[in-house]
């Protein structure tokens, strides 16, 4: 189980920051165009076409009811960034349109009741104010971030396949 806790920890940390690079936050694509990072560092608008067809095949299947979807094209592969009924979404394909993972972007009242449940029943004076669901092909279930709120701390929690373990705590400052 130890080596399973890193592989998603990882992932969402190097998926985050990948994904809120400079250049992106800056640029959005557009309907029909990607947004192509060349091997110099700079992204491009480029059509649509930049996203290899197994890519956009292996989508289509899965999300088909998706809209409003901004491309970005990375030397390792494709990711997609769209939102379906108030969630947001980022999937990441390789190369050879592969789909590698998903993350799944809301709030606590989109959370699944035995996630909250779980969750709850610990941190009960805990605001639930952000959830990441990850989904990733080679681990068995989904990986829920959790980031709680009260009066005196942050927290970030993990919990897969019924455990929960803490990642985060940063504690707010006292003006006594």
């Amino acid at each position: 189980m130890k080596g399973s806790f890193l592989i998603p920890v990882f992932l969402l940390t190097t998926f985050t920051a990948f994904a809120q690079s400079p250049p992106d936050s800056l640029f959005e694509p557009g309907p029909g165009y990607a947004a192509v990072t060349r091997p110099t560092g700079t992204v491009v608008r480029d059509y649509l076409n930049s996203v290899s067809a197994p890519v956009v095949r292996n989508f289509s299947r899965k999300f088909g009811q998706a809209r409003n979807i901004s491309w970005f094209v990375r030397e390792t592969g494709y990711i997609a960034k769209f939102e379906q009924e108030g969630i947001s979404f980022q999937v990441l394909y390789d190369k050879r349109g592969l789909w590698v993972y998903t993350i799944k972007i809301y709030h606590e009242k989109q959370l699944d009741r035995g996630i909250r449940g779980i969750v709850k029943s610990v941190y009960y004076d805990f605001s639930i104010t952000e959830v990441k669901e990850v989904e990733q092909y080679d681990i068995e279930g989904t990986v829920y971030i959790l980031r709680l709120e009260d009066d005196s701390c942050w927290k970030t929690l993990r919990v897969c396949n019924g455990e929960m373990n803490e990642m985060e705590i940063i504690r707010k400052r006292s003006d006594r």
